[in-house]
């Protein structure tokens, strides 16, 4: 059970980052995206540089 509860989670955690990732990987490539929505460019200028 843990061990499947683990995997569960770090399969989250895989999607999680990839979202992320794609998202800022996007408002850097489409300048003309900032201000459209307000939470997307908080999470590409506060996590942008994680990824």
């Amino acid at each position: 059970m843990d061990e499947q509860r683990a995997a569960e989670t770090e399969a989250v955690r895989r999607r999680r980052d990839r979202t992320v990732r794609g998202l800022v990987e996007l408002m850097e490539r489409r300048r003309e995206l900032r201000g459209v929505h307000p939470m997307a460019d908080h999470l590409a200028e506060s996590l942008g540089w994680m990824v």
